[in-house]
Parts: structure tokens; C-alpha cells; sequence
């Protein structure tokens, strides 16, 4: 194979994987990234505008994410109170490390 594919292809692939990451580091779980919610992401702009960046550019986010100690996600899922709506929040790092340490 050329190296020119093997480089897209590795590309691709990562894209591909970076949504279901970027929506379990939220908190949305590996089930739910996959899930045909499409209200739930629209109503969730920043989240989403944020995550889209993060696929296309997922080489530097990744390498800067790993430069930093793997900090935990900035992001955070808040459920209604019947459990069928969600909405997705950028928390502090102090909320962020708190809800890391309490979901491991």
C-alpha cells in the first residue's frame, strides 16, 4: 500500500472513533454516541460545534490531550428529572476532576 493511503486511512479511522470517545468522555456513554438522538445533539450546539472540531483536528487534540496528563473532560451530562432529556454543559476543572474521580 502507498503511504499517502495508509496515512488517510489512519486519518479516517480516528475520525471515525473520535465521536463515540468525545460523547463517553461527556458522559453519554459508548451506547448512546451511536444512538439516532438527533434533537438531543441540536439542542446541545456548543457540545456539538466543539466535538465536530475536535474529529477533523483529532491528531492535535489527541497530542495536546496527552501532553497535559489526560485532564478530565470539560464537558458534562446533566439529565432531566424523568431521565428522557439531557443537556450537555461545559463544567470548571474542579466539577471535571470531581466527576472523574466519581465515575472510576
Amino acid at each position: 500500500m502507498e503511504f499517502g493511503l495508509v496515512v488517510s486511512l489512519t486519518y479516517v479511522a480516528g475520525w471515525l472513533v473520535a465521536w463515540p470517545v468525545c460523547a463517553s468522555r461527556a458522559g453519554l456513554g459508548w451506547n448512546h454516541a451511536f444512538g439516532s438522538d438527533f434533537e438531543a445533539y441540536v439542542t446541545n450546539l456548543p457540545w456539538l460545534g466543539a466535538t465536530l472540531a475536535k474529529m477533523f483536528a483529532w491528531p492535535v487534540v489527541l497530542a495536546v490531550w496527552l501532553a497535559l496528563g489526560q485532564p478530565a473532560s470539560r464537558w458534562a451530562v446533566f439529565r432531566s428529572r424523568g431521565g428522557d432529556s439531557y443537556r450537555i454543559r461545559r463544567i470548571s476543572a474542579e466539577e471535571a476532576s470531581r466527576l472523574a474521580q466519581e465515575r472510576t
